[in-house]
């Protein structure tokens, strides 16, 4: 009898060793699979990140190709401007200078007269 109970004090401790053993892995075994889902919580996370940063940097593209454009035009534009300024600018000088001498050839008919003038006065 005495060997029945050592048997049974035995298998007692077995039994509460293996329980033991048992709730460490189901402890280890929960933490692990909460470990895990923090972890496929974080990488959804992460690609969501990932997701607008790769959407703000093809806005960013967009942008700046647009203001390349933008630049582009404005530059031809101001180009064309100054062009037609030149031009402009030509003609007004041919105007000045055409109107300078229409105002020497004035000049010289005036002078002319006034001596004409002084003549018949002389004359008179």
């Amino acid at each position: 009898q005495q060997g029945v109970a050592e048997l049974r004090d035995d298998m007692g401790r077995f039994k509460d060793s293996l329980l033991g053993t048992l709730e460490r892995s189901v402890s280890e075994v929960e933490h692990i699979n909460s470990r895990t889902v923090a972890l496929v919580s974080g990488n959804a996370l992460l690609k969501q990140k990932l997701a607008e940063t790769q959407e703000c940097l093809w806005m960013a593209q967009a942008e700046r190709e647009c203001a390349q454009v933008w630049a582009a035009e404005f530059e031809a534009a101001a180009a064309v401007y100054t062009a037609s300024q030149q031009r402009e600018l030509r003609v007004l000088e041919m105007q000045v200078r055409s109107n300078a001498s229409a105002a020497d050839d004035f000049r010289r008919r005036l002078e002319k007269r006034d001596q004409r003038i002084a003549e018949l006065e002389d004359n008179v």
